[in-house]
């Protein structure tokens, strides 16, 4: 704005009109460790650029680990740049797979510590970080959940997903074997990383960009090339 135009606004009390802070989301970076731990510190995520005064920056981390085939392991807490996250719901498939996703409002920084607290040991832990702003409400949960298992396939899809507009989704998909990196679509979906700590426990993560209206029942569907075993979640914002 001009000088003189600001300068004559404040002195007749003209409110001063400013740009709408505009919502996105983007994917950051993917990070995997296969260290047989019930506790995992990813140092140093990329959670992308600090947001511009008046804005409001999310980081959501999907995650997913592998429990070791003998028992269910939850999620006990996540935090992210030191600030503790809040968890949405968890999904398994008995005691093999499970996935989540955590969020936080995180203020300051283009890195975070990422850490991780499981209830038991976990064979390896993965996830994603997503860079989410200016959501209308930083505070509001996933409005929609799904998931779907699979036997000997090449595909899966988690079906009823509805979503608002200027909403996004997240998915996972996990398997137990070796597999080719997979596709997401669906809703103009993606696959954005493809992770392999071990060669039992695979897993891969993407997202669904806002959207323009909002709509229901949609299916956000995963497809790769080997037949395999697993299980697929997701969570809409």
């Amino acid at each position: 704005m001009l000088p003189f135009i600001q300068a004559y606004a404040m002195w007749a009390n003209i409110p001063l009109l400013t740009a709408a802070a505009v919502p996105s989301i983007a994917f950051r970076a993917g990070y995997s460790d296969g260290a047989n731990a019930s506790s995992y510190t990813f140092a140093g995520c990329d959670i992308g650029a600090a947001p511009p005064a008046g804005e409001t920056r999310e980081v959501f981390v999907a995650v997913g680990w592998y429990q070791g085939g003998s028992a269910s392991r939850t999620l006990s807490s996540v935090t992210i740049g030191g600030i503790a996250a809040t968890l949405e719901t968890p999904f398994n498939n008995g005691v093999l797979q499970a996935l989540c996703v955590a969020r936080a409002v995180v203020p300051t920084g283009t890195t975070a510590d990422i850490a991780l607290t499981f209830s038991n040991t976990v064979q390896s832990c993965n996830l994603a970080a997503y860079r989410v702003m200016n959501r209308p409400s930083a505070a509001a949960g996933a409005s929609d959940t799904g998931s779907a298992t699979f036997s000997a396939a090449t595909s899966v899809g988690v079906a009823g997903m509805d979503v608002g507009a200027g909403g996004f989704i997240l998915s996972a998909v996990a398997w137990g074997n070796t597999v080719s990196a997979p596709a997401l679509s669906g809703l103009g979906a993606g696959s954005d990383a493809f992770l392999t700590p071990e060669a039992t426990g695979y897993v891969a993560f993407g997202s669904a960009p806002l959207q323009a209206s909002a709509s229901t029942g949609n299916t956000l569907t995963w497809t790769w090339t080997t037949s395999r075993s697993g299980f697929a979640a997701a969570w809409a914002f």
